[in-house]
């Protein structure tokens, strides 16, 4: 079943080591109907000449570059240019599992404009993965008071100061353009998310 367009927005700077297997996670995932659109900000590595690898493989890439300005102009940049009903947030340095849009757009609803998940983090030292574990790896969220009950634990666990674990509906976040603030280096991410949450509906 397709629940409409997902568009996967991965900032890219100076990540030659992990991007291609980033890529290749979302390449991979069981829901098909992607946009993945790769940012790159001003990369001096050999980050964009991998990305531009990808395009000409798989037609669901858009490849876009500018000078560098940051992740937020990156992040801004690429909600632009998305023609999905939903937008989700990579990281350069992350990967999702091959059915995370499916399952996450399996909680779509008419109204709903954030839907969160868990996540797991893992710590390598050289090329030895050392720990693993898994924050908030269920949890069902879909009323304020819940929500009020759970926000010590989903700030503690980065979840309300990051925008990956998340799909959030589009015509929502245009009207919050310039989704991201530009000229802050830090939290700017936890200041969306807390803005946002004053007006989205949310499932988690």
């Amino acid at each position: 079943m397709s629940y409409g367009k997902i568009s996967i927005i991965v900032p890219v700077y100076n990540c030659e080591k992990y991007i291609g297997t980033c890529i290749e996670s979302i390449q991979g995932q069981t829901y098909q109907n992607l946009e993945i659109i790769l940012v790159n900000d001003g990369s001096k590595d050999g980050s964009g000449e991998i990305c531009r690898s990808y395009v000409v493989h798989d037609a669901r890439i858009q490849y876009i570059e500018q000078e560098n300005q940051g992740v937020s102009a990156a992040r801004n940049h690429g909600i632009k240019k998305a023609t999905g009903t939903f937008v989700m947030f990579v990281d350069a340095d992350d990967t999702i599992t091959n059915d995370a849009c499916e399952k996450l757009a399996g909680h779509i609803t008419e109204g709903i404009d954030l839907i969160l998940c868990g996540f797991k983090r893992m710590f390598y030292r050289g090329e030895h993965l050392v720990s693993q574990y898994d924050v908030l790896p269920e949890c069902n969220l879909t009323d304020q008071e819940t929500l009020g009950k759970y926000f010590g634990r989903l700030y503690e666990t980065t979840l309300l100061t990051s925008v990956w674990a998340k799909m959030y509906r589009k015509q929502a976040l245009e009207r919050h353009m310039p989704v991201f603030r530009e000229d802050l280096s830090l939290g700017e991410d936890a200041l969306f998310n807390l803005k946002f949450l004053k007006i989205a509906a949310i499932l988690l």
